[in-house]
């Protein structure tokens, strides 16, 4: 008894070591640093537009909006961002929830929420050039130059 007893009591010290030498190679976090901001301009903006995605490019604002009642307020628009008029713009049809947009090599790109479908449109004249499928529900899209960059809101 008093040998398992022992070798219990000695298993049990080699574990608790174990973890103190896990705790000490542990790195010790910094307090996150609270960032501060200055408002330096306004802009004014459409607020019924349920706006889904957002890119700044030449002097322009290009926003692509949703529409929860699918009545077909769905848009992409080129926005004055002095004025927050729309310049240019191309309502969606009504099936269709917009979503993420960005622009690549003259092509501007809009996703859909549920529809899996992202159309490709000229940036200059808006025109539809094509329409393409993807897997899954369609959120947030960026580019890095190269090849667009897609997000379904979860985390991979």
């Amino acid at each position: 008894m008093k040998q398992k007893l022992i070798a219990l009591l000695s298993i049990a010290l080699l574990a608790s070591c174990k973890d103190k030498e896990k705790q000490a190679n542990t790195p010790i976090v910094d307090e996150p640093k609270q960032l501060g901001y200055t408002v330096t301009n306004t802009y004014p903006h459409n607020p019924s537009s349920f706006t889904e995605g957002l890119e700044y490019r030449d002097g322009f604002l290009y926003e692509g909006t949703g529409d929860q009642e699918y009545s077909g307020a769905s848009k992409l628009a080129k926005i004055d961002l002095k004025t927050g008029t729309d310049i240019q713009k191309l309502n969606l049809a009504k099936e269709y929830f917009g979503e993420g947009i960005t622009i690549l090599n003259g092509k501007i790109y809009q996703m859909t929420y549920k529809e899996q479908k992202c159309f490709m449109y000229d940036a200059k004249t808006f025109t539809k050039i094509k329409e393409f499928a993807y897997e899954g529900e369609g959120w947030g899209l960026t580019n890095d130059g190269r090849q667009l960059i897609m997000s379904n809101g979860g985390s991979n």
